[in-house]
């Protein structure tokens, strides 16, 4: 019959249709396998932890462990006590540490090569640190010479004012200290702070305190059993110099006179 052949034909065409679409989608089973692969990330030929730690980045690593951070700690002579254990203590976390006081040492070169020396600062503070003289000479020359401030309250009910007070204000860190001495947690603050700060290395007028000899800049003025008598003149640009030399000769027991020849007689 006519018809018969186009039947067979679109049957045909379908039964081809259908191939067609079985060879184009897997099987289950052929899905299951091949999900896997899919969904697997490709693994790069390079390797990323080598990209992570490439030789500059452990370089600087290695340098920022090298560099000593020099750490000056000023006190009044009646917290020396609690200033010797804090540098201890920060001596054992690798910093090197030097204390200095309104007593110690005597010399003014001494005093000044100590501050210009430190990376770091720390001030013990306390109402006898803002009425001596020497205590606020050497925060105040640390401010000048723009250095890293701490400030540690060592009574913690004494608030500085005037100028100790702005200082303690621009502190990088300030810290009350505890009535059981340096605990663990201000060992840990000061620690942070110290190595958090960016260091500076200036070797220009800084000789290493430990081969400074603390009087090597005084001048014998006795001869013999008679001792002479010093006059420290100045005029009032150089006051707060004049002043500094004329304590220190003080408190070695030298008769001393002070003028200042801006002022009239």
């Amino acid at each position: 019959m006519g018809c018969a052949p186009s039947h067979n034909a679109a049957a045909h065409e379908q039964i081809n249709s259908n191939a067609v679409t079985a060879t184009t989608i897997p099987s289950t089973k052929q899905q299951e396998t091949i999900e896997p692969t899919k969904s697997t990330p490709k693994m790069s030929s390079g390797n990323c932890c080598t990209a992570k730690f490439r030789p500059s980045f452990l370089l600087n690593i290695i340098l920022i462990c090298l560099v000593t951070i020099n750490v000056l700690i000023s006190c009044h002579h009646n917290e020396k006590d609690v200033a010797e254990q804090l540098s201890k203590q920060l001596t054992n976390l690798n910093f090197t540490c030097y204390t200095l006081t309104d007593a110690t040492p005597s010399s003014i070169v001494a005093r000044a090569n100590l501050v210009r020396w430190s990376d770091v600062f720390i001030s013990l503070i306390s109402r006898s640190y803002q009425r001596t003289f020497f205590c606020m000479e050497t925060i105040n020359y640390a401010k000048d010479l723009r250095k890293p401030i701490v400030v540690i309250l060592a009574e913690s009910n004494f608030q500085p004012y005037g100028a100790l007070g702005a200082i303690s204000a621009g502190a990088v860190r300030s810290i009350v200290l505890p009535n059981d001495g340096i605990s663990e947690n201000v060992l840990t603050q000061l620690s942070n702070t110290i190595s958090n700060q960016k260091i500076k290395k200036n070797s220009k007028n800084v000789t290493d305190p430990a081969k400074m000899e603390a009087n090597n800049d005084k001048v014998n003025m006795i001869h013999g059993d008679t001792q002479c008598t010093i006059l420290v003149c100045t005029v009032d640009d150089g006051v707060t110099v004049a002043q500094l030399v004329y304590e220190d000769f003080i408190s070695n027991n030298l008769n001393v006179g002070f003028e200042n020849l801006s002022k009239p007689n």
